[in-house]
C-alpha cells in the first residue's frame, strides 16, 4: 500500500480480533491522524470501536467507533455519525449526518439512522425502518418494517413501531403500547400502556390514548381529547377537544365527540351522530343516525337515540326508551 494511500485513511485495523455471535470475525480500529467528533476528540493511536472491513466506516467525514461499539457485514456508517458503548450497527444499515448510536442497542436490516437522531438503551431499528430529525429511540423500544420516526419525536418503554407507521413532531411511544398499518401520531400526543394504534388512524394535538384502548380505521384524535380502559375508536370518528372515552365504549362511523362530553360504560356512538357539550352517554345506550346530545344531558340505561333527534339542557334519557326523527 502507498503512503498517499495511506496518510488519507483515518484509521487502520489492528490485530486485536473477535468473533461475533454470527461468526463474523471483526478488528478493533486504531486512528491515524487526529480529528474531532461530535462526541469527543480522536487522537492519532486511539484504538476505536470494531468492523468487519473498511466498507462498515468510512473514511471520508468525522464518523467513528468508540468503545466496543461494532459495525459488521454490510452495514455502513459515514457522516459525523458516532457508535459508542457497545452499540453494534450490522445487516445493510446506514447510519449517516449526525446520528448517535450508543448503549446497547442495535440497527440491523436495511435501516438507516440519520439526522440528529439518537438511538440508545437496549433499543432495536430492524427493517426498512427510519429513525431521523432530532428523534429519539430508547428504552427496549423497538421499531420495524418501513415505519418512520422523526421531528422530535420519542420512542421508549417496550413500545412497539410496525408497518408503514409514523411518529412525528413531539409526540411521545412509551410503554407497551404499538402502533401499525399507516397509523400516525404527531402534535404533542402521547401513547402509552397497551393501547394500539393502527390502519390510517391519526393522533395528534395534545391527545391521550393509553390502558388498552383500541384506535384504528381512519378514524381522528386530536385536541386535549383522552381515550382509555377498553374503548374503541374506529371508521371515520373523531373525538376531540376534551372529550373522553372509556370502558368498554365504542365510537365509530362519522360520528364525532367534542367539548367537554363523556362516553363509557358499553355505550355505542356511530352514524352521523354528535356528543358535545358537557353530555354524558353511558350503560348499553346507543346514539346514531344524525341525532344530537348536548348540553348537560345525560343517555343511559338500554336507550336509543336515532334519526335527526336532539337531546339536550339537562334532560335525561334512560331504561328502554327510544328517542327518535
Amino acid at each position: 500500500m502507498s503512503t498517499n494511500a495511506t496518510t488519507k485513511k483515518k484509521y487502520e485495523l489492528t490485530e486485536e480480533t473477535r468473533v461475533m455471535p454470527t461468526g463474523e470475525t471483526v478488528y478493533r480500529i486504531k486512528a491515524l491522524r487526529d480529528f474531532d467528533t461530535i462526541y469527543k476528540p480522536v487522537q492519532a493511536g486511539d484504538l476505536g470501536g470494531w468492523v468487519q472491513s473498511e466498507k462498515n466506516l468510512s473514511h471520508e467525514g468525522k464518523c467513528w467507533l468508540f468503545d466496543e461499539a461494532t459495525g459488521y457485514q454490510d452495514s455502513h456508517r459515514s457522516g459525523d455519525s458516532v457508535g459508542y458503548c457497545n452499540s453494534r450497527q450490522f445487516g445493510y444499515s446506514r447510519q449517516y449526518d449526525n446520528s448517535q448510536q450508543f448503549g446497547s442497542s442495535v440497527q440491523s436490516g436495511s435501516s438507516q439512522q440519520y439526522g440528529n437522531s439518537y438511538q440508545f438503551g437496549w433499543s432495536r431499528q430492524f427493517g426498512s425502518s427510519q429513525q431521523y430529525d432530532n428523534s429519539r429511540q430508547y428504552g427496549d423500544s423497538r421499531q420495524y418494517g418501513y415505519s418512520r420516526q422523526y421531528g422530535d419525536s420519542l420512542q421508549y418503554g417496550d413500545s412497539q413501531q410496525f408497518g408503514n407507521s409514523q411518529q412525528y413532531e413531539n409526540s411521545q411511544q412509551y410503554d407497551v403500547s404499538r402502533q401499525y398499518g399507516k397509523s400516525q401520531q404527531s402534535g404533542n400526543s402521547r401513547q402509552y400502556d397497551n393501547s394500539i394504534q393502527y390502519d390510517n388512524s391519526q393522533q395528534f394535538g395534545n391527545s391521550r390514548q393509553y390502558d388498552i384502548s383500541r384506535q384504528y380505521g381512519d378514524s381522528r384524535q386530536y385536541g386535549e381529547s383522552q381515550q382509555s380502559g377498553n374503548s374503541r375508536q374506529y371508521g371515520n370518528s373523531r373525538q376531540y377537544d376534551k372529550s373522553w372515552q372509556y370502558d368498554n365504549s365504542e365510537q365509530f362511523g362519522n360520528s364525532w365527540q367534542y367539548d367537554n362530553s363523556q362516553q363509557y360504560g358499553y355505550s355505542r356512538q356511530n352514524g352521523n351522530s354528535e356528543q358535545f357539550g358537557d353530555s354524558r352517554q353511558y350503560d348499553n345506550s346507543w346514539q346514531y343516525g344524525y341525532s344530537r346530545q348536548y348540553g348537560n344531558s345525560q343517555q343511559f340505561g338500554n336507550s336509543r337515540q336515532f334519526g335527526k333527534s336532539q337531546q339536550f339542557g339537562d334532560s335525561e334519557q334512560f331504561g328502554h326508551s327510544c328517542q327518535y326523527d
